[in-house]
């Protein structure tokens, strides 16, 4: 073995070439906070070294006719790659997950350059594309699979990046380290196989593992079943205890001081959009507010915001929704605000903003793939996009050529309160959009699920810390219950939710942080706020996916 490698290279030059990829993955470590570690460096160097040192060994040889030769040392080597990626497996023993990683680069690095001989440019660099993406994506997948898909996506798509430069770098100092890129072993016995064959194997064996590691990714989202705890049921799903009223929690707030007080907070907000333009409207019954809702509304329209190419992101649908249905409450408000050429406009826009929401885009089929369904366009997360088309068939401001499509996708998709209580999305900012969203489909169908509904406004008390201060878990951006409680109580007649409203007021004050226009809102409630006398809970909700749905956890 030592005569293969000095017959080839010195060992000076072996390790020279593993300093620029250990280089690299110092830095990377640097850049994503862990600083410098000693130890991690020479376990990367040493994990290089051993790539470079074992790939010649597992290099598959070239016949004279291009078939493929695998030597016994190889097929031993192979094998042995296998047992310990399957020793991984069940046991998730760190170091045999190292060897697994640089057996699976000696694998790549070793059977390249036997592929690419006597190919085009273009042939050539198909396969060395191929071979880059696996060499980025197959570790983090394993990974991935490991913690059960834990990581959010953008974050596992950078480290598959920062891997395929890693490769690069690897395969580079690998062709300069062995100039021929192409060792030859002498060896009595091979065993044989055509290209083609080989090409054919690999292909079926990369499909195979393209579907299965598809099918634990749609599998990681929730498990089939949870674990359960007494005196939890769909019917009870909250376990809460009862505290003592204290003088601070007996404060009472009335519902017309709330009101104004949220016309107030909505007035000062700096960054007022058409939400809160057509919240101030309704709200005061003034046309001056009704005049820039107008104006901008007839902006956005003439721009056609909302109905271009969407990206990564459609969460634009439920935006659009927002101006669904203020506009015709507008309208029916201020009878004489828009003259038949407004009108034209604004609901040509709606019109391609309907057309829009059906337009499958490059972000529908990565959901489609998570969800386990068909991508037809609407938005899943938070039902949104079942919210906006609610929207359209209610306030009559559908394409008519698209309004059968319509009620047909939302008659085949009956959710919000008719299936759940609560988002199944995994911030406490989504609950809020989650319940207009619920709202605006039982406006379409003319019912609800009361239950549900009423749970869904539950879920929010339970969730309310003792001083009604926003949430901030697992999201960048903060949910304050000042707007969605005083809806609640609108909608229900709850006095607890009113005084969670005037509660989250003050806290709103207290942050100095700003208020917008909630659907809903716009009305006063002639009742008093009382506090609650919920203590600690223990709080079961639904999982599941928007398309799928899953046990309470």
């Amino acid at each position: 073995m030592i005569r293969i490698y000095l017959k080839h290279v010195s060992f000076k030059k072996l390790a020279f070439a593993t300093f620029l990829p250990t280089l690299f993955l110092t830095i990377v470590r640097a850049i994503s906070g862990a600083g410098f570690d000693l130890v991690a460096g020479i376990q990367s160097w040493s994990l290089i070294l051993g790539i470079f040192i074992f790939t010649p060994i597992i290099q598959l040889q070239v016949s004279n006719d291009l078939s493929l030769q695998f030597h016994p040392l190889s097929i031993c080597l192979i094998i042995s790659i296998i047992g310990i990626g399957f020793y991984y497996w069940v046991s998730e023993n760190t170091l045999s997950a190292w060897l697994l990683f640089g057996g699976i680069y000696s694998l790549l690095l070793g059977w390249l350059p036997a592929l690419i001989i006597r190919r085009t440019k273009w042939q050539i660099f198909f396969i060395e594309s191929i071979f880059t993406i696996i060499a980025g994506l197959l570790p983090v997948v394993i990974i991935q699979i490991e913690t059960r898909f834990s990581d959010e996506e953008f974050f596992a798509a950078l480290e598959s990046f920062i891997l395929m430069v890693f490769w690069l770098i690897v395969r580079f100092m690998y062709m300069k380290l062995y100039s021929n890129n192409l060792i030859h072993i002498k060896y009595n016995h091979y065993f044989k196989i055509k290209t083609g064959w080989f090409f054919v194997g690999f292909f079926l064996f990369t499909l195979a593992g393209s579907v299965f590691i598809v099918r634990t990714y749609q599998d990681s989202f929730y498990s089939p079943e949870a674990p359960k705890y007494p005196g939890i049921s769909e019917e009870s799903p909250f376990l809460c205890n009862e505290i003592n009223p204290t003088q601070d929690t007996t404060t009472t707030y009335l519902g017309s001081e709330v009101f104004t007080k949220l016309l107030e907070r909505v007035e000062s907000n700096p960054s007022k959009g058409i939400p809160e333009l057509g919240f101030l409207a309704l709200g005061t019954g003034k046309e001056e507010w009704a005049l820039l809702f107008k104006k901008i509304l007839l902006e956005e329209a003439k721009t056609g915001l909302y109905t271009g190419p969407v990206g990564s992101l459609k969460s634009d649908q439920y935006f659009a929704g927002l101006r669904v249905y203020y506009y015709p409450k507008i309208r029916n408000a201020f009878p004489h605000l828009f003259d038949v050429t407004d009108e034209q406009v604004i609901t040509g826009w709606f019109a391609a903003i309907n057309r829009r929401a059906f337009t499958v885009e490059w972000v529908d089929w990565m959901y489609a793939t998570a969800f386990r369904y068909w991508p037809q366009g609407p938005y899943e997360n938070q039902e949104v996009g079942n919210g906006l088309l609610s929207l359209l068939e209610t306030s009559k401001l559908a394409d008519p050529k698209y309004s059968t499509k319509n009620q047909e996708y939302l008659q085949k998709n009956q959710r919000g309160w008719q299936t759940n209580f609560r988002v199944t999305d995994d911030a406490a900012v989504y609950q809020n959009i989650w319940i207009e969203n619920a709202w605006h489909q039982s406006l379409y169908f003319g019912e609800t699920n009361q239950p549900n509904q009423k749970r869904s406004f539950e879920w929010l008390k339970v969730l309310a810390l003792p001083d009604a201060s926003p949430l901030l878990y697992n999201h960048i951006g903060w949910v304050q219950y000042a707007t969605s409680a005083y809806w609640g109580a609108r909608m229900l007649d709850d006095d607890v939710l009113l005084w969670l409203a005037g509660r989250a007021l003050e806290s709103v004050d207290d942050n100095s942080l700003p208020i917008y226009g909630q659907p809903g809102t716009e009305g006063v409630i002639e009742a008093v706020g009382k506090s609650p006398t919920i203590g600690s809970c223990l709080v079961f909700g639904n999982s599941g996916l928007p398309t799928q749905n899953g046990p309470l956890a």
